[in-house]
């Protein structure tokens, strides 16, 4: 397993070494560099790899060149990882991926053309080779993602940064806590591993005049160990402390572990353990809740799903913490799922080597579901995420902005901080209004747009037929149209759960009043009677939802019979029933200032069928019918009828 995957996938990732010690010759250089690769200390087996190329053949220098370039690829020194892989290449070498790590490493310094040549070499040779067909897929989304808009803006924070790494920040009073490996370093010794000094927490706040004071020991006193620690989270009150320490002697990892430190008069008390329930495992990067109750953290235990995994466990008490949970298969991998932060809202940022991204660890964030599961992690983009390494994000309570930790290239060390300020999402929403039996546009439509707290916008469409509005995130919409002599009309819309900008569009199309009756089909009556049937309160939803969606308008209810029966019985039985119709529509909230109830009998025959002309039942039935038509537009614009 690589170095990455190992101890400092919890305290850094990407740590570059010098040399150690070098051998007199050759030969016995070769043999130091195998023994300290094979110990995983590839900041001394690059360099004792390159004083070994001295006095070899073509053929042994290529092997020697692809070796130094695995060792600064393994702490994450790309440019001179290429540049080894390159020459092995130049020499002729041309097993063990070769051109694969070349690409790979091209990849993480944002050299996406040149990795995408690589790659493809590659496959000539191993056309089966899984891993090669990923990172070639994963080149090819970053050149998408490069194309697509930005989530944030990104600038590094030089004055933070050194040639040393910087990873890790985390919010603590009015200033930031991170992690590093600069001077002066309180290990006694050199960590073995990579070359540097051991990692520790540091502490800086802005001056008066926005610039980052001096960083210094966030404790001298209580928080330093020969080892490394890392990786802070803080209690919302910034009372207690949880971080990550990993010991052993001389490098030898022993095991990672999550400790806390209470706030106490104006420093840090001594450390302890906190007491999860663990066998033998290795977990760190640890992110509390607001209320202090739930941990999030990496680690890799069992029953995970892949490499490391995030879990969490609830504090039971002050000194026992639940068995870890594993957050599941939607947000965990078969690779690493590392650096979890939870924001105020809920919502989880993290780290993934896992899902699909621009190569490297990349950001996403997901929020919780109502169902108690997680949404699908969102991939946050470029330049948020690059080709390199991304990873330990935090966010202020309003997500305007906050900080992470890259080893992408053209920083100033090895991992260094970034700060980042968040665009706001724009959604816009347009549309057309039309005429829908001619499909002419209509200008000066009314068009109305409420959200669900009341607040109301009003614009008129142009001249073209079209309006516009702005629209807010996380919020509903209904919209209605109206133009006067036009049925108006209504449409929703709603922007919760989109994660990138959106242009929405919505076309009306209103259907002119028409000056004639307007027959209501299927309403119907038994044989002498006025009373509606179930079929006909249910088609008459119909025109109470015109009636609602047109509150200006007023109508007149008609109903009309056949000719047979005498004149007075039809006019009572047809007046009888269109207040039927009337009195159902009051029943369901509309306005009965609105509504006129007329019966015509049988004065408005549709056909020949008077009295005395001998008709079919179908013929009849033509007659038989209730109608509306619309009296004015104008309900509400005057005073209501005494």
């Amino acid at each position: 397993m690589k170095f990455r995957q190992q101890l400092l996938s919890f305290l850094s990732l990407a740590i570059i070494a010098t040399a150690l010690y070098a051998c007199g010759s050759s030969k016995g250089a070769l043999t130091a560099a195998e023994r300290a690769y094979g110990e995983k200390k590839y900041a001394t087996a690059a360099d004792l790899y390159r004083q070994a190329t001295s006095g070899t053949t073509r053929d042994e220098r290529g092997y020697l060149y692809y070796m130094a370039g695995d060792c600064y690829s393994n702490f994450n020194d790309h440019k001179n990882a290429v540049s080894w892989y390159s020459r092995a290449v130049r020499f002729g070498y041309d097993s063990l991926d070769v051109q694969y790590h070349l690409g790979t490493n091209l990849a993480k310094m944002e050299k996406f053309e040149e990795a995408l040549i690589a790659f493809e070499t590659h496959l000539l040779t191993h056309p089966d080779d899984e891993k090669a067909k990923i990172a070639k897929k994963e080149v090819m989304l970053a050149l998408e993602l490069l194309e697509q808009p930005s989530l944030f803006e990104v600038y590094e924070e030089t004055q933070l940064n050194t040639r040393e790494s910087e990873f890790a920040p985390m919010y603590l009073f009015d200033g930031l806590v991170f992690t590093s490996t600069r001077e002066p370093v309180k290990g006694k010794n050199l960590d073995e591993w990579t070359g540097t000094g051991y990692l520790n927490l540091y502490y800086t706040i802005k001056n008066d005049r926005g610039r980052w004071e001096k960083a210094e020991l966030l404790n001298k006193k209580k928080l330093k160990t020969n080892f490394n620690e890392g990786t802070s989270t803080f209690d919302k009150n910034n009372e207690i402390m949880y971080f990550t320490q990993c010991n052993g002697p001389k490098g030898k990892i022993q095991e990672c572990a999550i400790y806390m430190a209470k706030f106490n008069d104006g420093n840090w008390e001594e450390p302890t353990k906190v007491n999860i329930p663990v066998d033998s495992a290795t977990i760190g990067q640890p992110s509390i809740t607001p209320d202090g109750r739930r941990l999030y953290f990496a680690g890799e235990l069992e029953g995970g799903l892949g490499g490391k995994d995030l879990w969490y466990s609830e504090k039971i008490s002050d000194t026992a913490w639940s068995v870890p949970v594993n957050m599941g298969p939607t947000i965990n991998t078969e690779k690493d799922e590392l650096f979890p932060f939870i924001a105020s809202d809920g919502w989880l940022y993290f780290s993934s080597n896992g899902h699909e991204g621009m190569g490297g660890l990349d950001l996403f964030y997901t929020e919780p579901l109502e169902s108690g599961e997680w949404d699908e992690p969102f991939n946050l983009r470029y330049p948020m995420n690059s080709s390199g390494d991304d990873f330990g994000l935090i966010l202020t309570d309003d997500k305007a902005e906050g900080f992470f930790s890259s080893n992408r290239a053209g920083g100033k060390g090895k991992d260094d901080i970034y700060n980042a300020v968040s665009i706001p999402l724009e959604f816009n929403l347009s549309g057309k209004v039309r005429n829908e039996e001619t499909s002419l546009i209509i200008a000066d439509a009314v068009v109305v747009m409420e959200n669900s707290a009341g607040d109301r916008l009003t614009t008129k469409t142009d001249d073209d037929g079209i309006y516009t509005f702005t629209l807010q995130p996380k919020t509903d919409y209904t919209l209605k149209v109206t133009k006067e002599k036009f049925f108006g009309d209504n449409g929703t819309v709603n922007t919760f759960g989109l994660k990138e900008n959106k242009n929405f569009t919505i076309d009306f199309k209103l259907k002119p009043i028409p000056k004639k009756e307007i027959v209501l089909n299927g309403i119907l009556y038994d044989l002498d009677k006025a009373t509606l049937r179930p079929e006909s309160k249910e088609e008459l939803k119909k025109l109470i939802k015109t009636l609602s969606e047109n509150p200006g308008l007023t109508i007149e209810v008609a109903s009309h019979t056949d000719s047979r029966g005498s004149n007075d019985y039809n006019l009572d039985l047809s007046q009888r029933r269109a207040q039927s119709v009337v009195d159902f529509l009051v029943e369901n909230e509309i306005d009965p200032e609105r509504l006129n109830a007329k019966g015509y009998g049988e004065t408005r025959l549709l056909n020949k069928c008077a009295d005395g002309t001998e008709c079919t039942e179908e013929q009849h039935q033509v007659n038989r019918r209730t109608s509306f038509k619309v009296l004015s537009e104008d309900f509400g614009a005057k005073p209501k009828r005494r």
